[in-house]
């Protein structure tokens, strides 16, 4: 389903046609390769897809590869591993978007190009339901909370997210006690960045960072690896727009008018690291709309 040319000897992956992992019953939402649709218990699903070989993988120029509807704890989430045992390379333009990006090639060398970029920003936590970290949400103008509190506000109402991680270590994972309906609290759940809302059931919603995931012997990057908080946007889809905010993408809804989401993780193994790109996991700014 992914490689475009797949070289049967090496296992090399020519991917040179863009591709979206669409959500959980939506229609053409499968994926090839490694993909469950978990915990099947819940309202909701995480759509995990891994695709693997022993060979490289190339995405070519300005070609994508998204799985970025946000992580909506109570509708679905989507998770993307990409192993491979020679390589990642991400031409000049190429995207990779998800929730969660793992890019795994231990014995071998992961590229970003100039102008492409593997991002998982604005794609972390996004939804009060079923949150078993919902006490780190900033609340009525305050901010997301992440490894540090959430800044808040002069108003009286605005609360800031209480701090989660381990601010030293953050892509410790930790366990949420006390929550007995969601049974694995120590998944990346817990790497992603808060959300941040202006009315408790009304009104827009900030998301936070997802997680990007890099091991590999060496990592270049010229491009932008991100896990950032959603920038402020208004929702645009089938209403006047009468803003400067940029429109969101449909996935994401409204961002406007709130405190600032936090950024997710990045998480890099890698012996050697270069290039003159950009690798970031910054919060976002608090609207004043």
């Amino acid at each position: 389903w992914l490689c475009d040319a797949l070289d049967a000897t090496t296992g090399d992956c020519l991917v040179n046609t863009s591709r979206c992992i669409s959500q959980f019953g939506m229609p053409d939402g499968g994926c090839g390769g490694d993909c469950v649709d978990r915990p099947p218990f819940m309202p909701g699903f995480l759509r995990s897809c891994t695709f693997a070989s022993g060979g490289a993988l190339r995405f070519a120029a300005n070609v994508s590869l998204r799985c970025d509807f946000a992580e909506q704890i109570g509708s679905s989430a989507c998770a993307l591993t990409l192993a491979f045992g020679r390589g990642v390379v991400l031409e000049e333009g190429a995207v990779v978007s998800a929730g969660s990006v793992r890019l795994e090639s231990a014995g071998a060398a992961v590229l970003v190009a100039r102008g492409a970029a593997v991002t998982s920003t604005g794609l972390g936590r996004c939804s009060a339901v079923l949150d078993p970290l919902y006490w780190t949400k900033g609340e009525a103008g305050a901010g997301a909370g992440h490894g540090g509190a959430g800044g808040k506000c002069d108003s009286p109402s605005a609360v800031g997210g209480g701090t989660f991680g381990d601010g030293t270590r953050p892509w410790q994972k930790i366990a949420t006690p006390g929550v007995p309906w969601w049974p694995d609290v120590t998944t990346d759940l817990t790497l992603y960045g808060a959300y941040s809302f202006g009315d408790e059931t009304q009104g827009p919603i900030c998301c936070g960072g997802g997680l990007v995931s890099v091991k590999a012997s060496s990592l270049h990057v010229d491009g932008a690896i991100s896990a950032d908080a959603q920038p402020a946007c208004r929702r645009c889809h089938g209403v006047l727009h009468h803003s400067d905010r940029p429109c969101c993408p449909l996935a994401l809804d409204s961002c406007s008018g709130v405190g600032g989401a936090s950024g997710g993780t990045v998480l890099i193994d890698a012996a050697v690291m270069n290039g003159s790109g950009l690798i970031s996991a910054r919060g976002g700014d608090a609207d004043p709309e």
